[in-house]
């Protein structure tokens, strides 16, 4: 059984440290999207929920379970990052992942039945 728990947990978490988003620089990102702005100042502030209003960026920072709002002027950012799935990088991570359980999964069903 420990050695089942092994074959999946191990895989699992190169899983979880590879990860499979990424954060690209754009001008003008995607409603809804989660979005990183950078300041002038180099401050980093992330955005679950955020829309325009009158050219200023109001957000939600998403994290308590009191809402918190920021308003950012168009003038103070410096860039706009948004998270994005990163298909390549997805495909081949869970490509890697089934091989490993699989082939584990098949070597340790034939060492018990010698």
């Amino acid at each position: 059984m420990k050695k089942y728990i092994s074959a999946i947990l191990i895989p699992c978490l190169l899983l979880q440290l590879c990860g499979c988003y990424s954060w690209r620089i754009v001008e003008t990102p995607e409603p809804g999207s989660h979005i990183k702005i950078t300041t002038n100042d180099n401050e980093e502030i992330e955005f679950k929920k955020w829309f325009y209003e009158d050219g200023n960026i109001i957000g939600d920072m998403g994290y308590t379970f009191v809402k918190v709002e920021k308003t950012i002027n168009q003038k103070e950012i410096n860039k706009i990052e948004e998270e994005y799935l990163n298909e390549g990088v997805t495909a081949v991570m869970l490509g890697s992942f089934l091989i490993v359980v699989f082939s584990t999964i098949i070597i340790i069903k034939n060492s018990m039945f010698r």
